[in-house]
């Protein structure tokens, strides 16, 4: 098994949603058996109460702004583009699935973003990168055909299909634009980690970010906002998947 699963498995079971369930069930286990009942209801207290901030807008907001408000909507710099570095997010393969529905939403979101960069581009270079368990049909190749689908010219697609991540994909992108005016498109609360590593790398590039999961900026602490819906839970999870990223990154000075 490869570095990059290890790292998948890892990456899911420490995210917030599984920490504290695991730590919830643990302190039921304790209560149970009468061990240190006092210590077990306050950390289930805890938990269950960081649980709920998490499942509410405010406490989603909290995490992700940071992330998603440290780089600016693109603007068109002076010179056009001669790259569009499209990063992968993810998807799946299936002969029973239709190729609209191989690509989920961060996916389909990052090519059309790169697709408006290349209509005010003419001329540019759009890469996209990702690999899979099929030759066939990675996720490179499930990006470019979209791509091609919605106007993005053959001749100008770039497909890299031996990289796996961010890292993978900064290191290559470093021998291949060089003194290049590109843009890097990714979903929002992936771009500071993005920016670094290709900044690690030696390489400046214009910062393109899309798919926000946050869509309205909160200023107020109205009641709306404490109401609990699963799908902050989801953002929760992107944010801290993104911290532990910039983590290693610092913890390991990662420059490859």
């Amino acid at each position: 098994m490869s570095s990059y699963y290890y790292k998948y498995i890892i990456g899911h079971f420490l995210s917030p949603l599984s920490l504290l369930i695991v730590i919830i069930l643990l302190c039921y286990l304790m209560l149970l058996w009468g061990k240190k009942t006092g210590l077990s209801k306050i950390i289930m207290g805890l938990a269950i109460t960081t649980l709920y901030l998490f499942s509410t807008p405010y406490g989603a907001h909290q995490l992700l702004a940071p992330l998603e408000f440290k780089y600016a909507k693109f603007k068109q710099p002076d010179l056009p583009l001669a790259y569009i570095v499209v990063l992968g997010c993810s998807h799946k393969n299936s002969k029973h699935l239709p190729q609209s529905s191989r690509l989920p939403g961060c996916s389909q979101i990052r090519v059309m973003e790169g697709f408006e960069l290349y209509q005010n581009n003419p001329g540019s270079k759009v890469f996209f990168s990702g690999g899979g368990y099929d030759s066939q049909n990675t996720l490179a190749q499930n990006m470019a055909t979209m791509a091609k689908k919605i106007g993005i010219k053959p001749a100008d697609i770039i497909v890299e299909e031996r990289v796996y991540n961010t890292a993978e994909e900064a290191k290559y992108l470093a021998s291949e634009i060089v003194d290049a005016q590109a843009a890097l498109v990714t979903s929002a609360a992936h771009m500071p980690r993005a920016m670094l590593l290709f900044e690690n790398n030696g390489l400046d590039l214009i910062p393109a970010p899309t798919d926000f999961l946050i869509r309205e900026r909160i200023t107020s602490h109205h009641l709306r906002y404490f109401i609990p819906e699963v799908t902050n839970l989801a953002k929760v999870n992107s944010a801290a998947h993104e911290y532990y990223g910039l983590w290693w990154i610092y913890l390991t000075e990662q420059t490859l």
